[in-house]
């Protein structure tokens, strides 16, 4: 994944403190591991990639996921800034008792603009999903590189306007308007924006 920088929509403070040591506990949140790994699902990114990002080891993030240890506040703020997320997206206060089974919500999702393209990520405040949903634009002549996630991902993607390349192992195929691809994650993969235009695409990521 090319290295890039996202101007998101909230920076969360940041510290010298390795890995958060000697700072007050932030609390038991038995959601916060759940959601930090939704969200970083939903960037498309490994506790590799993660980890080089916050500079939080990869063993630490692992823990923190899975609930095996609770983050300190200075640990939690290294890895909002790191991300540029907000702080309240790895946050929730609601327990699966409390929810309800059937959720409206007015269409407000968390928007990433990264270089050659900009993502918009529905269906954020679901932590339970196994699925993405984003809508993809692709800038004119724009390559956007994906190695690859994992074994048990899948990518379903939908051109909603535009032509788009996709490049998968070594192979090219082109979509226009109204038709889709799917494939496996674990292949490496291309979108490539060789027109004028920007490119939009629906893409739902199944784990």
């Amino acid at each position: 994944m090319c290295n890039e920088k996202m101007a998101s929509i909230e920076r969360g403070r940041g510290t010298t403190a390795a890995d958060g040591r000697g700072t007050p506990e932030a609390g038991d949140n038995k959601n916060l591991g759940m959601n930090l790994r939704r969200v970083r699902k939903q960037m498309g990114l490994t506790l590799d990639e993660v980890s080089k990002r916050t500079g939080v080891s990869k063993s630490m993030l692992s823990d923190i996921e899975r609930m095996k240890k609770s983050p300190t506040v200075a640990l939690i703020d290294r890895i909002v800034a790191g991300l540029d997320i907000p702080r309240s997206s790895i946050f929730s206060e609601t327990s699966a008792e409390q929810e309800d089974q059937v959720t409206v919500a007015d269409s407000d999702p968390l928007i990433i603009n990264r270089s050659g393209y900009r993502q918009k990520v529905y269906f954020n405040d679901d932590k339970y999903k196994r699925f993405t949903v984003q809508r993809w634009e692709i800038y004119p002549h724009v390559e956007r590189n994906n190695l690859k996630i994992g074994d048990n991902y899948w990518e379903y993607c939908l051109i909603l306007k535009g032509q788009l390349t996709m490049r998968i192992n070594g192979r090219e195929y082109i979509l226009n308007e109204d038709e889709s691809i799917w494939f496996s994650a674990n292949l490496e993969h291309t979108y490539i924006n060789r027109t004028d235009e920007t490119v939009e695409l629906l893409m739902i990521t199944h784990y």
